[in-house]
C-alpha cells in the first residue's frame, strides 16, 4: 500500500478543515494543500505549501497513467466566480485511492478530510492529474 494513503485515511474525519491553515497546524487542522503537504513531509518528501505550487513542481500524467498516490488538481470552489484568472488556475488538491476513481482530500463540505469521486467533478473543476515522487 501507498504510505501516502494510509497517513490519509488515518486523518479522515479526524482533521478539521480550514480555508489557509498554516502547516504547523497539520494534521489537526488543514486545508487541502497543507494537508498533502503533510503527507509528504511525514514520508520524507519536503513539498510547497500552496496547491498551485505543487501543481509546478509535479509530473503531468493521462488519466490512463495514474496510480495510487498520484494527485488530482482542481479549482476551488472559492474561486468559481472569480473573473480573469487563466484556464489552467489551481486552487483545490487532492490524492488519488487504490481504485483510481476516488480521491482524498481536505474540504470545507463536509468538513475535514474525506473521499470524494473524481467522476463527480464538474467539468469546469477538473484541472489535471499530476505525480510528485516519495
Amino acid at each position: 500500500m501507498n504510505p501516502l494513503l494510509g497517513l490519509a485515511r488515518s486523518r479522515m474525519e479526524l482533521s478539521r478543515y480550514q480555508l489557509g491553515a498554516d502547516s504547523c497546524l497539520a494534521p489537526k487542522i488543514v486545508d487541502c494543500s497543507s494537508f498533502t503537504q503533510w503527507l509528504f513531509k511525514e514520508c520524507g518528501t519536503d513539498i510547497p505549501r500552496l496547491a498551485a505550487d505543487q501543481a509546478r513542481m509535479a509530473t503531468r500524467v493521462p488519466r490512463l497513467d495514474i496510480r495510487p498516490g498520484d494527485l488530482i488538481f482542481m479549482e476551488g470552489f472559492c474561486y468559481r466566480n472569480v473573473q480573469g484568472l487563466p484556464p489552467d488556475h489551481v486552487g483545490h488538491v487532492g490524492i488519488i485511492e487504490e481504485n483510481l476513481r476516488t480521491f482524498i482530500h481536505a474540504t470545507h463540505r463536509p468538513n475535514g478530510v474525506t473521499r470524494g469521486i473524481i467522476d463527480r467533478i464538474p467539468d469546469w473543476r477538473f484541472r489535471f492529474f499530476a505525480r510528485i515522487e516519495i
